[in-house]
C-alpha cells in the first residue's frame, strides 16, 4: 500500500479588488434616406438562335494531327546531334575570339600607359629647357 501524502493547508489572505465598470456608449441611430427609384421595363430583344457546327472527333485508334506532323525519332535525334555539334563549334570559336579580345585589351591598356608616360615626360622637357 502506497504511503499517504497530505498537503499542508495554506491560509491565504482574502484580497478584494475594486469593481470596475466599463463606460457605456450608445451609438446614435442612423437611418439612410429612402430613395424612390422609378420603375422601368427593359426592352426585350429576340436574338437569333445560333447552333454550333458539329465536330467529328477522331476515334481512339486514329493518330492525332500532332503525331502526323512529327518526324521519326531517328530524324529528330540526328537533327539534335547536328545542332549540338554546331553549338559546340561556335562556342569554341567564341572562346578563341574572347581570348584574342582579352589580349587586345591588355595591349591597348599598355599602349595607353606608354602614351601617358610619354606625355608626362614631354611636359617635363618643356619646363626643363
Amino acid at each position: 500500500m502506497p504511503p499517504k501524502f497530505e498537503a499542508p493547508q495554506l491560509d491565504l489572505p482574502k484580497i478584494e479588488t475594486p469593481k470596475l465598470e466599463a463606460p457605456t456608449f450608445v451609438l446614435p441611430k442612423f437611418e439612410a434616406p429612402k430613395l424612390d427609384v422609378p420603375k422601368f421595363d427593359t426592352p426585350k430583344f429576340d436574338l437569333p438562335k445560333v447552333e454550333l457546327p458539329a465536330i467529328d472527333s477522331p476515334s481512339k485508334g486514329a493518330p492525332s494531327r500532332d503525331q502526323e506532323i512529327l518526324e521519326p525519332q531517328e530524324v529528330r535525334d540526328e537533327k539534335a546531334r547536328a545542332a549540338r555539334s554546331l553549338a559546340k563549334e561556335l562556342s569554341e570559336k567564341a572562346k578563341v575570339l574572347e581570348q584574342e579580345a582579352k589580349e587586345a585589351r591588355k595591349s591597348a591598356q599598355l599602349a595607353k600607359k606608354d602614351a601617358a608616360r610619354a606625355k608626362d615626360e614631354g611636359e617635363y622637357d618643356v619646363f626643363q629647357s
